[in-house]
C-alpha cells in the first residue's frame, strides 16, 4: 500500500540496515538506497518501536541524530536511553549539540520522572558510556527554558582552545562593554563575553591545577587589549609571589603587586577611601553612576568636537578642540582589585579582610570598583556569607566534593567538570549553570601584551607610596547657613 507524505510524517518512516539499533527520526529519502547510519545498502524500512507513557501519549524512541554517519555518537544515545531506562528514568534524546570539549545530548524524561533521581545517575552513565570510550565524568543538568535536560558527555578528541581565537570577541564588545570578559567558549562552541560592570565582583573557585591562574591571566590579558592606563587601573594582590608578578611596570598598575598580608589589607583601605571620594563626587556632579557621568563628559566632548568642526576661525576652532580633550580626560577609570589566593589573606586575618572586603562588595559598584577574587579553597570558612552575598558573578572549576560546588555556586555539579578550564558560571541575570571552556592564555600571549602595554608609557603611574584620589574631592564649607560644596 502507497502512503501518502502526511502518513509517513506521521508514521515517521525510517531508513535503517539491521545492524543499526538507532535510528533517525526523518521523513524518508526514498531516492537513497543505503542506511543513513552506517552507510550499507538496505532497501528495508522499519518503523520505529512506540511507547505509551502514563498520560497516554506515544513517545519515539528514536531520536534525531545530528550526524546520522556518525556510528559513535548514534552508540552512545542508545547507551544513555537503555541506561536511563534501566534506572526507572526513561525518557528520548531529541537533538545533539557538539562542542570542542562536550557533546550535549537534549534528554526529554517522561512525565513521572523526577529531576532529582535522574541527576543522581551521572556515575552510572559514565561507568556504562567508559565501554564505548574512555569517559573522565558525565554532567546532568537542566538546560535554562527547555523542558529538557543536558547529559554532557566529554568528547572523545578534545579540542584545544587558543586565546587568540577568542580574543577577537572581546575587541568586538570593547565599545559596548564597560568591561568586556574573555570568558572562553560555550558547550557548544558559541563566544561567551560578558561584561565585569554587570556583576560587578566575582568570585572564582577551583582545585589546584584546575586552570584558576589561566583564566585570571587571560582576563587581564584580553582587558589590555581593549582598556588604556586611563580607562582601567589595576592593583594586583598575590601571595603566591608567582602568577602575577610578570605584571610589574605595567602602566595600568596603581602600584607594583603586592604579596604580604598587610599590604593586601592596605591597598584595601585605599579602594574604600577613594570609593567614599568618588560617591561624594557622584552626589555633588548629581550623577548615578560612573558610566552615567563618563558618558555625560563623552557627550559634551562630541558636542565641542561638533562645534568645531563648523568653525571657520583656526583659533577658536583649537580652542574647542583642546577644551574638548580636556572633557575627554575627565572620565573616571575603572579599578579593579585581582586577589589571586583570597585563602592565604583570610588564615592570617580573616576578620579585618571580611570587614574590608565586604565594604568594598557592598557600596563600590556606583563608584566603578570591581573585585575578582579566586581561591582553591571554597569552603565555609574561607568563604562566608557576608563576602558571598555581594559576588553575584561567581565561576568553578572543577572542585573535590560537592560541598565545595554548593559553597561557591549554589549548585551541584562542579565535582563533575573535567578540568584544564573546564568551568561553570553563574551570572546574575541568568538562570542556572553556564557551562564554560577557558582559552589557554599561554606565556608568550601574556608577554606579547605585556610587551605592547609598556608603549602607553607610565606617566598614569602612582608610586606605592603614595597612594592618592585620581578625582578631586568635594569639600564642604559654610556660607551664610547654606552648604556650599567646593570641587577642587
Amino acid at each position: 500500500m502507497k502512503l501518502s507524505e502526511e502518513m509517513m510524517e506521521k508514521l515517521q518512516l525510517v531508513r535503517i540496515c539491521k545492524n543499526c539499533k538507532v535510528m533517525k527520526q526523518d521523513i524518508v529519502i526514498w531516492k537513497k538506497k543505503r542506511c543513513m547510519l552506517c552507510g550499507s545498502l538496505t532497501s528495508k524500512f522499519v518503523l520505529p518501536k512506540e511507547e505509551k507513557s502514563k498520560d497516554g501519549k506515544k513517545i519515539s524512541r528514536f531520536p534525531r541524530v545530528l550526524n546520522p554517519a556518525d556510528a559513535l555518537q548514534a552508540q552512545v544515545i542508545q547507551m544513555i536511553t537503555d541506561r536511563a531506562r534501566d534506572f526507572d528514568c526513561p525518557g528520548v534524546v531529541t537533538s545533539v549539540t557538539k562542542g570542542p570539549v562536550v557533546t550535549e545530548f537534549e534528554f526529554v524524561p517522561d512525565k513521572f520522572v523526577r529531576v532529582k533521581k535522574l541527576k543522581t545517575i551521572n556515575e552510572d552513565l559514565a561507568l556504562a558510556l567508559s565501554a564505548i570510550h574512555p569517559v573522565e565524568a558525565v554532567t546532568i543538568r537542566r538546560i535554562p527554558a527547555k523542558a529538557a535536560m543536558g547529559i554532557s558527555v566529554p568528547n572523545k578528541e578534545r579540542q584545544e582552545i587558543t586565546f587568540k581565537s577568542c580574543l577577537k570577541n572581546v575587541i568586538a564588545h570593547k565599545d559596548d562593554m564597560e568591561l568586556p570578559l574573555n570568558m572562553g567558549v560555550t558547550s557548544d562552541g558559541t563566544p561567551y563575553v560578558e561584561d565585569l560592570t554587570r556583576y560587578p565582583h566575582m568570585l572564582i573557585g577551583g582545585a589546584t591545577g584546575t586552570g584558576k591562574s589561566v583564566f585570571l591571566n587571560q582576563i587581564l590579558t584580553s582587558l589590555l587589549y581593549v582598556r588604556t592606563p586611563k580607562q582601567l587601573r589595576l592593583i594586583l594582590v598575590d601571595p603566591k609571589t608567582v602568577e602575577l608578578f610578570p605584571y610589574k611596570g605595567l602602566p595600568h598598575l596603581l602600584h607594583d603587586p603586592v604579596n604580604t598580608v598587610w599590604g593586601c589589607m592596605d591597598v584595601m583601605e585605599n579602594a574604600i577611601q577613594e570609593m567614599k571620594r568618588r560617591t561624594a563626587n557622584l552626589h555633588v556632579l548629581k550623577a548615578n553612576n560612573i558610566k552615567e557621568l563618563n558618558d555625560r563628559y563623552k557627550a559634551e566632548a562630541a558636542a565641542l568636537k561638533k562645534a568645531a568642526d563648523g568653525c571657520k576661525d583656526a583659533d577658536a576652532k583649537k580652542t574647542l578642540l583642546e577644551k574638548a580633550q580636556y572633557t575627554l580626560d575627565q572620565q573616571w577609570p575603572y579599578w579593579l582589585l585581582v586577589i589571586d589566593e583570597m585563602a592565604e589573606i583570610i588564615l592570617e586575618e580573616k576578620k579585618e579582610f571580611i570587614d574590608r572586603m565586604a565594604s568594598i562588595s557592598q557600596m563600590a559598584r556606583a563608584a566603578g570598583i570591581s573585585v575578582i577574587a579566586a581561591t582553591q579553597r571554597p569552603s565555609v570558612d574561607v568563604l562566608p556569607g557576608k563576602i558571598k552575598t555581594n559576588f553575584l558573578g561567581r565561576a568553578s572549576f572543577k572542585v573535590p566534593a560537592q560541598q565545595d560546588s554548593k559553597t561557591i555556586l549554589n549548585f551541584k555539579g562542579a565535582e563533575t567538570l573535567l578540568g584544564k578550564g573546564d568551568l561553570f558560571v553563574v551570572s546574575p541575570d541568568k538562570t542556572g549553570l553556564q557551562r564554560i571552556h577557558v582559552p589557554n592564555c599561554t606565556r608568550e600571549d601574556r608577554d606579547t601584551m605585556l610587551k605592547l602595554s609598556l608603549e602607553f608609557g607610565h606617566e598614569n603611574k602612582v608610586p606605592a607610596d603614595n597612594l592618592v584620589s585620581e578625582q578631586p574631592v568635594p569639600a564642604a564649607k559654610k556660607n551664610g547657613g547654606k552648604d556650599k560644596v567646593v570641587v577642587n
